[in-house]
C-alpha cells in the first residue's frame, strides 16, 4: 500500500492555514491555502476555507471565485453553495443569484438548516416575505435549537403585521 504524500502535505497545509484563520492571520491563512493547491488543485475543502480567508479579508468577488472552484472540484459541497450565497447575499447584494446557490445547496443536502435559513434571509430582502417563512420553517424544522431561526422568522412576521406569531417566535428564540 502506497502512501500519498502529497495529500498529507496538503492536508497539512489546509491544518495550518485554518489555524491561520482562527488566529486571525487571514493574508497568512491565505498563502498556506495556496501551498497546498499547487500541490493538489482538487482538494475543495482548501479552496472552500480560501474563499472563507478571503471573505474576512472583503474580497468578495476573490472569495466567490474561490467557491466556485471548490464546486467545480467537488460538485456536491453544499458548504461552499452555502458559502457562496452568503456573500452574494449579505456582502454584495445579489440576492436572486444568493438564492440560486442556496437552491443548489439545498438539492445537495436538504437537511442544510443554515442553507434554508439563508435562503430565507434573502427573500426577506427581496421583500419575498411568504416565501422567507417557509424557508425559516424549514430550517426551524431541521434543527429546532437554533434561536437564530426563530428570530429570523419574528422579524420577518412582524414586517407581515402578524404581531401574535411574531411574539411567539421571539419567545421560542429566547428559550
Amino acid at each position: 500500500m502506497s502512501v500519498d504524500h502529497d495529500s498529507i502535505k496538503a492536508n497539512d497545509l489546509l491544518v495550518e492555514g485554518k489555524r491561520l484563520h482562527d488566529a486571525g492571520k487571514y493574508e497568512e491563512a491565505v498563502a498556506s491555502y495556496d501551498k497546498a493547491i499547487e500541490i493538489k488543485p482538487e482538494f475543495a475543502d482548501v479552496w472552500n476555507s480560501k474563499g472563507e480567508a478571503l471573505r474576512a479579508l472583503k474580497k468578495y468577488e476573490e472569495a466567490i471565485a474561490s467557491y466556485d472552484k471548490a464546486i467545480e472540484t467537488d460538485p456536491k459541497n453544499a458548504d461552499a453553495c452555502v458559502n457562496k450565497g452568503f456573500v452574494l447575499a449579505r456582502k454584495l447584494h445579489r440576492h436572486n443569484d444568493a438564492i440560486a446557490s442556496f437552491d443548489k445547496a439545498i438539492e445537495i443536502d436538504p437537511k442544510n438548516a443554515d442553507a434554508w435559513n439563508h435562503k430565507g434571509n434573502a427573500l426577506y430582502s427581496l421583500s419575498r416575505n411568504d416565501d422567507a417563512i417557509v424557508c425559516y420553517d424549514k430550517a426551524i424544522e431541521i434543527d429546532l435549537k437554533q434561536s437564530v431561526f426563530w428570530s429570523n422568522k419574528g422579524d420577518t412576521l412582524l414586517k407581515l403585521k402578524k404581531y401574535e406569531d411574531a411574539v411567539t417566535s421571539y419567545d421560542k428564540a429566547i428559550e
